[in-house]
């Protein structure tokens, strides 16, 4: 698993399951089991465009140290701007663009 994600507008990503936060998945770091239901939600489902992380919907979930990365990361609203999956020490984000 040498690939990881550049998020552009999150829809396309996994929040739980898909190595969108430092080339890992969210869930893998899970300090409490995730509900079923969320595990299916995507990073901009986590979004708001108007207030940011909806925290509510995952903190208790994630340990403090992981709380503080995801909020470096913001989400673009723009629907033409994809998440691009790529290779980890790859210098072209570009190379699988459109596979999610």
């Amino acid at each position: 698993a040498g690939s990881a994600i550049s998020l552009g507008n999150g829809r396309n990503t996994l929040f739980w399951d898909h190595p969108w936060l430092d080339g890992e998945s969210l869930a893998e770091k899970a300090i409490l089991p995730v509900p079923e239901a969320k595990l299916s939600c995507t990073v901009a489902e986590m979004w708001s465009p108007d207030t940011g992380w909806k925290w509510d919907e995952f903190s208790d979930h994630l340990a403090p140290n992981t709380l503080l990365r995801i909020d470096a990361y913001s989400i673009c609203n723009d629907p033409d701007l994809p998440d691009t999956i790529y290779w980890k020490g790859s210098s072209s984000v570009n190379i699988l663009r459109g596979l999610i």
